[in-house]
């Protein structure tokens, strides 16, 4: 792809870091998810987060451009879980809260979580400033 004159961007959940380590020599770009706290990732099905944070090191050490990423999804982030999230992405580049949309999802039971309000999120990326360089919304 590189020699076509295309960049690569990997989008990851983190959980599998021996294949994000075999990807690094290609990629231009990576997006890394941080749903919630490590102590609500087993909500999630997580039970094990050294994967989690595995990854979070290779991306920050791998010397590609990156950003962490949270689609908000109540419940699972609320005001009390950004600093524990920003613990964990510490002194990374980029953190972008992304709203969550309630008609996209893969569980139908989510379908029915009615969305922080934007101006929350934007509160979210402020106290996220404490703990990376660039905090940013995609509303």
């Amino acid at each position: 792809l590189h020699e076509n004159g295309f960049n690569i961007k990997l989008d990851t959940n983190g959980l599998l870091p021996m294949v994000l380590n075999e990807c690094i020599p290609y990629l231009d770009y990576i997006a890394m998810d941080i749903k919630t706290t490590l102590t609500k990732y087993p909500l999630l099905g997580a039970e094990d987060v050294s994967p989690l944070l595995e990854s979070i090191d290779i991306v920050m050490s791998s010397g590609v451009d990156y950003e962490f990423r949270c689609t908000v999804v109540p419940g699972l982030v609320e005001m009390e879980d950004i600093a524990q999230m920003g613990e964990m992405i510490k002194d990374a580049r980029l953190f972008v809260f992304q709203q969550y949309r309630p008609e996209k999802t893969l569980d139908p039971s989510y379908g029915d979580i009615q969305p922080h309000p934007d101006e929350l999120i934007k509160t979210f990326a402020k106290v996220m400033e404490d703990y990376v360089e660039t905090s940013l919304t995609r509303i």
